[in-house]
């Protein structure tokens, strides 16, 4: 999953706190409307991110994200991401789902990637 030969972007280990909703051909799932939920993230690049979850997700599915770095900005990143990868968690419940950004402003991909360097050093 993670072949640091074909990473293109810095990839930053740790829990992170994000906002998450899950999205359907654009709109919220039913009964989901504007109720964000919180997860904790496993990892996060410019070009995605992974999490652990214990319910059924299937790929492709949408999810909108509010990403809020935890670095003096206070910018909140909003984008969407769609599942393209799902396997064993490895030690935890549930599975480890990869993400894809397919919507995210230049700006959000800029501040990650700016966040990862950092958070690097």
């Amino acid at each position: 999953m993670d072949d640091p030969k074909i990473r293109k972007s810095e990839r930053v280990k740790g829990e992170f706190i994000v906002k998450y909703r899950f999205r359907y051909q654009g709109d919220a799932w039913p009964g989901e409307g504007d109720n964000w939920s919180m997860m904790s993230i496993a990892d996060i690049s410019a070009k995605g991110l992974a999490f652990y979850y214990n319910k059924n997700i299937q790929i492709g599915t949408a999810l909108d994200f509010q990403i809020k770095l935890p670095v003096g900005d206070d910018h909140c990143i909003d984008c969407v991401g769609r599942v393209i990868r799902i396997e064993p968690a490895m030690g935890k419940p549930g599975s480890k789902v990869g993400i894809e950004f397919v919507e995210i402003s230049e700006k959000g991909r800029d501040m990650i990637e700016k966040f990862a360097k950092e958070y690097k050093k």
